[in-house]
């Protein structure tokens, strides 16, 4: 009978064990991924998006689980489409990128609501001050390329407040508002390549 209390255990942990094993590392790829924010300015929007980053997270494609997520962003890669205000942006104003130059985010709690969307909370890095985030994500699929090489796609946003990562720089407007908003949109649409081991010589 004393053998009999630790069958129980044994088989959850053997299968918790082959459940894990089902999780396969991606790596974010950039080709077909995109990081993109949106501020008002005035009365209208500013969009803006990052061209270099890189990520890696696992998922297990059967109980669509989502975990060691990490992204780091090179904030000098930002672009506007107009060169004045981005080398404005660049600048200690802003992102102050010479000093400050990684945007990073780590995912230490992630959860998956019964609709299928994630919540994705950790630490965000960003012009020297870190501070909790939680992005709303959700799965996009999984699929093999024409090369063979399987992919998955996932899509998440968070706003965040400028100002509470030390971005205070602004203009106060003649009816008392400003010119620019401290609300901050994050989209962040990637696209995950899985991760091959290398083949180990005998």
């Amino acid at each position: 009978m004393r053998h009999l209390r630790f069958v129980p255990a044994a088989v959850l942990m053997t299968f918790l064990a082959a459940s894990s094993a089902f999780a396969v590392p991606f790596k974010v790829d950039p080709a077909h991924s995109s990081v993109s924010f949106t501020v008002q300015h005035i009365f209208s929007q500013v969009h803006g998006q990052f061209n270099s980053f890189d990520g890696a997270y696992d998922f297990d494609a059967k109980t669509k689980a989502v975990k060691d997520v990490t992204f780091t962003i090179k904030a000098a890669s930002l672009t506007t489409n107009h060169a004045k205000r981005d080398a404005h942006l660049n600048s200690p104003d802003f992102f102050n990128t010479a000093e400050f130059p990684d945007i990073q985010f780590k995912a230490e709690k992630i959860s998956r609501s019964k609709n299928g969307s994630y919540r994705l909370t950790g630490p965000l890095t960003l012009h020297g001050v870190t501070k909790s985030v939680t992005f709303t994500g959700k799965f996009l699929g999984q699929a093999k390329n024409p090369w063979g090489q399987t992919v998955s796609a996932f899509s998440a946003a968070t706003t965040i407040s400028r100002k509470d990562f030390g971005m205070t720089w602004n203009k106060t407007l003649d009816n008392g508002g400003f010119l620019v908003g401290n609300d901050v949109e994050v989209t962040v649409a990637i696209e995950g390549a899985a991760v091959t081991a290398p083949e180990t010589g005998k």
